[in-house]
């Protein structure tokens, strides 16, 4: 008889405790108010540093147990959404449409001793007057330059394209690592080498 009380109390709790940590998934898509999707939306619960982002086509998932949220939805040029959300026993959906966020800035004028100017038109003032100081500041450079970078052909006439070689294009993936030093002196002495 105890070990058939023990077994059920057993079975009993891991029932509990697997009802007790049921996750659910909350998923949805983020648009714009054109329908466009959003990518990389920040998508957390309120509080908290549990949360995702969207992907390239807005969509955005993840597991949360059964519970009452406040989510927030946020991105830059977006107004901020907040939105309660309920989790019971089964998956939920959330599609959200977020506004754009428009910032009305003053505008600024500068008035200097020509009257009614702008400061863009002040400061570049100011840079040709000195334009001999820059040119003359520095005598002589030089620096280091290192690119690493990976190319595929995607278009290419069609002349080229011509019998098998479209075939070997299509996959053709060119690797390049290059380290460059470059020098100048003045008057205009312009250096390079390539390795």
């Amino acid at each position: 008889m105890k070990r058939f009380l023990l077994s059920v109390f057993i079975l009993l709790g891991a029932f509990v405790f697997k009802a007790s940590a049921q996750q659910y998934v909350l998923s949805g898509k983020i648009t714009d108010v054109n329908g466009k999707p959003i990518s990389y939306v920040s998508v957390y619960i309120h509080n908290s540093t549990y949360g995702t982002t969207t992907n390239e086509d807005g969509i955005y998932k993840f597991n949360i147990p059964a519970g009452t949220y406040n989510l927030v939805y946020r991105f830059v040029g977006y107004k901020e959404r907040i939105e309660k959300v309920v989790i019971n026993d089964r998956e939920e959906r959330r599609d959200i449409q977020l506004e754009d966020e428009i910032y009305q800035l003053k505008t600024a004028t500068i008035r200097d001793k020509d009257g009614m100017d702008t400061a863009a038109n002040v400061i570049m003032r100011k840079v040709i007057a000195k334009r001999e100081y820059y040119l003359n500041e520095i005598k002589s450079y030089s620096c280091a330059i290192y690119v690493k970078g990976v190319q595929k052909l995607v278009s290419a006439p069609k002349s080229l394209l011509k019998g098998g070689v479209s075939r070997v294009l299509d996959w053709t993936v060119t690797a390049g690592e290059y380290f460059t030093s470059l020098s100048s002196c003045q008057p205009s002495i312009l250096s390079g080498q390539i390795r």
